[in-house]
């Protein structure tokens, strides 16, 4: 129920995607993480980890419906937006985990 805003510093956003810690971005002032669990009501799909000290604005979601913005239209649009990137994100994994399948070598194969 909580996205942030990071104000200063430098984090990673990484997931295991078949048991390969794989890092997906690089997050620096001004970039919002934890969005999509707050927008969908979802678990979070992704993990943080700092690079540097960090300082970041807590996004609560009493605070974004004290602002109104997660009522009529722009909700919808917003939370649309939200699936329709959760579901590119699903895929993105299914084709790097068939690249990695495809890159292990077969039983008594090995790789140069």
């Amino acid at each position: 129920d909580t996205a942030y805003m990071l104000i200063g510093g430098r984090c990673r956003v990484y997931r295991l995607i078949n048991g390969v810690e794989t890092t997906l971005r690089h997050l620096g002032p001004g970039d919002i993480l934890g969005e999509l669990s707050l927008l969908l009501d979802t678990p979070r799909t992704a993990s943080v980890e700092a690079e540097t000290e960090c300082t970041a604005l807590i996004i609560d979601r009493d605070a974004i419906e004290r602002s109104g913005a997660m009522v009529g239209w722009p909700a919808a649009l917003m939370r649309a937006l939200a699936h329709r990137f959760r579901e590119m994100e699903l895929r993105q994994d299914e084709v790097a985990s068939s690249r990695r399948n495809s890159e292990q070598p077969t039983e008594g194969e090995s790789k140069p």
